[in-house]
């Protein structure tokens, strides 16, 4: 897990500028480089919360990570040699930026129509993004969210009784995910 997340926090680094292009009606692919290596598909919303003045943009988004995990190779049978080596493979993660009053004591739920998918980890809190979360999903997760209309994330807000559900429609997902 740890090289998961250190992995994707390189990969991260161009994600505040993305968000530039990403929409309110549909998934879309953006690349932050021209090779189109480091790049996520995302929607975005506009929420009004009342401790706030004005809408906030919270964005849900994809991007691939790198999961590395040691395997033991049988190097030489007859010298009963053993090599551990390290098996890279590619991990989907979900983001959420939530506002910056989010409840970090509390985890977020995600859903997809009525299934729950999982719930998130807050990672960090700061003006330019609000609060970030994350959570490494699986393919079964992926599949729930290409075949379903519209995926929700379910929050506290801190000093408050209120829990916030933003809801964010998946349309155009299941193309945007195939280009990443």
């Amino acid at each position: 897990m740890k090289k998961i997340i250190a992995t994707l926090y390189i990969v991260l680094s161009f994600s505040f500028s993305a968000f530039a292009e990403i929409n309110e009606k549909s998934w879309s692919k953006e690349c932050a480089d021209k090779d189109k290596k480091a790049c996520l598909i995302g929607i975005k919303q506009k929420v009004k919360l009342d401790v706030y003045k004005e809408k906030q943009d919270v964005n849900a988004y994809v991007q691939i990570g790198k999961n590395t995990k040691q395997e033991s190779k049988v190097v030489d049978e007859k010298e009963k040699l053993i090599k551990v080596v390290d098996v890279v493979t590619d991990v989907p993660v979900l983001f959420f930026n939530l506002p910056f009053d989010s409840d970090l004591r509390r985890k977020p739920l995600v859903r997809a129509d009525k299934t729950n998918i999982a719930n998130v980890e807050f990672m960090h809190c700061n003006k330019s993004v609000g609060c970030k979360t994350m959570i490494v999903i699986n393919d079964e997760a992926i599949n729930i969210m290409k075949e379903a209309n519209e995926l929700g994330i379910t929050f506290a807000v801190f000093g408050t009784n209120q829990q916030v559900e933003i809801v964010f429609p998946l349309k155009g997902f299941k193309k945007a995910y195939e280009k990443l």
